[in-house]
């Protein structure tokens, strides 16, 4: 059987699944939910036509149409293991499989499984699985509904236009093995197949899809019902996540920014590509397209490695790359130089020492300053790139460097020296706002204090004194009497002043 090896594909864990929700059975009235009986539910537990295969070869292509020749019976939900399948399998430290992240063997069982269910009225229809391992594709009446994979959680699809009156046909094949096996791996016995409930949710077209209920520091509980997340601006209904970035300027710190420091590339590249788009929200637009083109390019090459595709068609995805890095480049070093300006004075205004005791640098490094430099790159990284099955090469391998007197202040800095340079980082980005807005950003600092003389503490509160500024801490700070305000939080009461 041919289908998408979605399970050897870290960029994907779901396909077509809902959005994740707060878990509840809906009732068609009080009545019902008193009673503890549901005909919103319609369960599918119970005896499913099974079969076993020790690879997804030996799965026939007709099986998601309906076909059971030769095929068994299993409980649902149950494992696979304990009805006479597979093998019993107990693993403590060692992995269960050849170690070869994100890959898991080609030989990897698999169990086929179906049933029926009737439909005999015009509600939407979500089809849920409470629990898969480890993960699953599903079809109904022939039509490839999703994917999904995270064993003990929830997935739901939406099936309405899948559905037909009367008799329809629901397959499922579970994967033994996939990528996030990795992450699974644990001290217990290895179990495979649907373990947990499956139903149909039966919603009339208009309903309730989601809630929440919190509360407040007083004790009041507000409660908003929704059918997704909604986003208003001026009363205004937004429909993508870019219509309400930049609207608001923000320059947050709080104390797992350290990783813009010590952590991976990622977290400096997403520092640098979330200031960039509260300014110019064509980047976002730019950098969703490239994420996109790479996952698409990500994919092809898996499918030249395993199923011997055609390498020409690399060249489809190797020019948008080139022309999307070299745009997406010419964005990330213009506001690097910016950082690489300013950012000088400002570490010097809280350390309040000499330029030449403690110097700061930014140094930019990127695999391409041209549209032919990636694509050469790109092309010169091909084959590792089909052996591997990713790309190695464009502006998802950015990065930024920070020194201190020379040295890469994320290997040799002391702790306040990595604090401090995360805040010049932070104060510096609200500068680069400023002066590209014309006004000042509200600047937002959790537990800033931490790691921190009291040199600089006293230099950094100075420095921040004529912004707009929401502070919170578990020290006491002195802030010059201008227009401020204290709270002091203690026991769930809030009270003014410390």
């Amino acid at each position: 059987m041919q289908i998408e090896k979605y399970y050897n594909d870290l960029n994907t864990l779901h396909i077509n699944t809902e959005e994740n929700r707060a878990y509840y059975m809906p009732c068609s009235d009080i009545e019902n939910a008193r009673k503890g009986t549901n005909d919103r539910k319609q369960v599918l537990n119970g005896e499913w036509n099974f079969m076993y295969y020790t690879c997804i070869d030996d799965v026939p292509e007709d099986f998601k149409d309906g076909n059971t020749d030769g095929f068994d019976k299993i409980p649902v939900p149950s494992c696979w293991q304990t009805q006479g399948y597979d093998r019993h399998q107990y693993t403590n430290t060692r992995y269960p499989f050849p170690y070869n992240p994100p890959y898991v063997p080609y030989d990897n069982p698999c169990g086929a499984y179906l049933t029926h269910f009737e439909s005999d009225n015009d509600y939407r229809k979500y089809l849920n699985f409470e629990g898969v391992d480890s993960c699953f594709y599903v079809w109904v009446n022939g039509e490839f509904v999703g994917y999904s994979q995270v064993s003990h959680s929830t997935s739901e699809f939406d099936i309405t236009d899948k559905v037909k009156n009367g008799d329809n046909i629901l397959c499922v094949l579970v994967f033994k093995w996939c990528d996030g096996s990795y992450l699974e791996d644990q001290d217990k016995f290895r179990m495979s197949g649907i373990f947990r409930d499956v139903y149909i949710l039966n919603r009339p077209q208009k309903h309730i899809r989601d809630y929440k209920i919190e509360t407040d520091i007083q004790g009041k509980i507000n409660i908003e019902i929704a059918d997704k997340k909604t986003f208003f601006v001026n009363g205004i209904k937004q429909q993508k996540i870019s219509g309400i970035i930049g609207k608001i300027n923000l320059v947050l710190f709080y104390p797992d920014n350290i990783d813009i420091i010590k952590g991976g590339p990622s977290e400096r590249r997403k520092f640098l590509d979330i200031m960039i788009s509260q300014l110019k929200p064509n980047y976002l637009h730019l950098l969703n397209k490239y994420l996109k083109t790479l996952e698409q390019r990500n994919s092809y090459l898996k499918q030249i490695k395993f199923d011997n595709k055609s390498k020409d068609m690399l060249e489809i995805w190797d020019e948008s790359l080139s022309e999307l890095s070299y745009q997406i480049y010419n964005y990330r070093s213009e506001y690097m130089q910016k950082f690489q300006e300013k950012i000088k004075d400002i570490h010097n205004m809280i350390t309040n020492c000499g330029k030449n005791e403690e110097k700061i640098e930014i140094s930019f490094i990127s695999s391409g300053k041209s549209k032919k430099e990636y694509y050469d790159n790109l092309l010169k990284n091909r084959e590792n790139d089909i052996r591997k099955g990713f790309t190695s090469t464009g502006s998802h391998r950015d990065d930024f460097e920070i020194y201190i007197n020379d040295k890469k202040v994320n290997v040799y800095g002391s702790q306040g020296q990595q604090r401090t340079a995360v805040l010049s980082l932070k104060l510096t980005e609200l500068k680069i706002i400023k002066e590209e807005i014309g006004e000042t950003p509200i600047l937002l600092l959790d537990d800033f204090m931490s790691e921190l003389d009291e040199n600089r503490r006293n230099n950094l509160t100075k420095a921040i004194e004529d912004n707009q500024v929401f502070i919170t801490c578990t020290d006491k700070i002195l802030v010059e009497e201008k227009n401020n305000a204290v709270y002091h939080i203690e026991n769930a009461k809030l009270s003014k002043g410390i």
